[in-house]
């Protein structure tokens, strides 16, 4: 049996396929050989049966093999939209020996079987309504096999998978300032293509087209301006020098510092921190770090401030209703937070429509009610689109809950 779920862009020449290989019970299958018919592009499936893969073209074929499993290979008549979903059958002895002679052929067969080969086409109708059917989340009981390490072949190398995608940015265009004199930027401050532009860079890797904004790259840095003075609320700090690149242009640079007010002045605060648990998190720079990170956060807050904690993998769960960061609500906080592993698929739809819920029941009139999602961006399972993103986040805006 073959089905799919959502995930990668779409492309005539080919492109990224991202997939899950499952067993029959819905639980993921280790150490799957994954391969593109007729090419020498193959991969191997992650603890979980994730997988990702770069084909050539379409139409092609992807060959599937695993230990114990009938072999299978999936065509592939477009390039899917959703993430495809691969369903492996348990062999038997008879089939295992034909996926076996087939192998030592220098090709694999359909052994027979009707669903051994399926066309994925999301325009024809002879493909049945069944093989598009959204994945069963996996089990807690799978979940802890897989991070225990047993059952799913514990020595096999970690593959890391390139589920990263950014979003187009267009070069900003020259403006004559006689016509079109106002300029509008955000004063929110955000370093995050920094610390993404030196990941690249360490792995000796040129980063992706769209991975860095420039902003947010020069926001990383710390100027030392100077504090607003009187009743303004910012103080504005401008230099201008010479063009390097060309020497008819002016660089002009404008900065902002925003008051900084005493921590005894900043309203209370209801967070929740929304926290994705999929498998791509498993690395030891998402959610071991993310862990530390908000275990610094916590320093800074006080009794006034409440925290509750929903996470989000195959499902949507919350692990710990508000509660008041004193020492021992701290405590309380940083034992949840370091029972966190990571496991299965990626449903980050639920988790924030969760997350709302529970900040909106909780909500503090005068305070500081937010949503602190902390995501490795790959939502592949439900609501995944930019625009309903952020049409759900406009309209939480509006009833005073924000999201970070």
């Amino acid at each position: 049996m073959v089905a799919f779920a959502t995930g990668c862009g779409t492309t005539a020449e080919g492109g990224l396929i991202n997939g899950i290989v499952l067993n029959e019970d819905d639980a993921g299958i280790a150490n799957v050989s994954i391969s593109e018919k007729g090419t020498n592009t193959a991969v191997t499936a992650d603890p979980y049966g994730l997988f990702s893969i770069n084909v050539s073209k379409v139409p092609t074929t992807l060959v599937f093999v695993a230990h114990g499993y009938e072999d299978m290979e999936v065509k592939i008549k477009t390039m899917p939209t959703e993430k495809l979903k691969v369903v492996m059958k348990k062999g038997t002895s008879k089939t295992l020996q034909m996926g076996a002679a087939a192998r030592r052929k220098g090709e694999v067969q359909k052994l027979g079987r009707k669903s051994a080969s399926v066309p994925y086409d999301v325009e024809s109708a002879e493909v049945d309504e069944a093989v598009f059917e959204a994945p069963a989340p996996m089990t807690n009981v799978m979940a802890s096999r897989v991070v225990a390490g047993s059952g799913l072949a514990p020595d096999i190398p970690r593959i890391e998978l390139n589920t990263e995608r950014y979003s187009a940015q267009e070069e900003n265009r020259f403006k004559d300032t006689q016509t079109d004199p106002i300029s509008v930027f955000s004063a929110n401050v955000d370093r995050a293509s920094y610390g993404n532009m030196r990941r690249f860079i360490e792995r000796g890797q040129r980063p992706p087209k769209g991975s860095i904004r420039i902003e947010e790259l020069v926001n990383y840095f710390d100027y030392d301006y100077a504090e607003p003075k009187g009743d303004d609320i910012v103080s504005i700090n401008t230099e201008i020098a010479p063009c390097p690149w060309n020497k008819e242009h002016d660089l002009l640079r404008i900065g902002l510092k925003a008051k900084t007010l005493p921590q005894e002045q900043l309203p209370a605060s209801n967070l929740v921190f929304l926290i994705d648990v999929s498998g791509s998190m498993e690395y030891d720079n998402k959610l071991p770090l993310l862990v530390k990170s908000m275990k610094i956060m916590l320093d800074g807050l006080t009794e006034r401030d409440y925290v509750s904690i929903v996470t989000y993998s195959g499902d949507s769960n919350t692990l710990m209703e508000p509660t008041n960061c004193s020492d021992e609500g701290k405590a309380q906080i940083s034992r949840v937070l370091d029972k966190l592993h990571a496991y299965g698929y990626t449903a980050g739809c639920k988790g924030i429509q969760l997350a709302y819920e529970m900040a909106e029941k909780h909500f503090l009139k005068e305070g500081n009610n937010r949503v602190i999602l902390a995501t490795d961006g790959d939502f592949n399972v439900g609501q995944s689109s930019d625009g309903e993103l952020k049409e759900l986040i406009e309209q939480k805006k509006k009833t005073g809950v924000f999201l970070t």
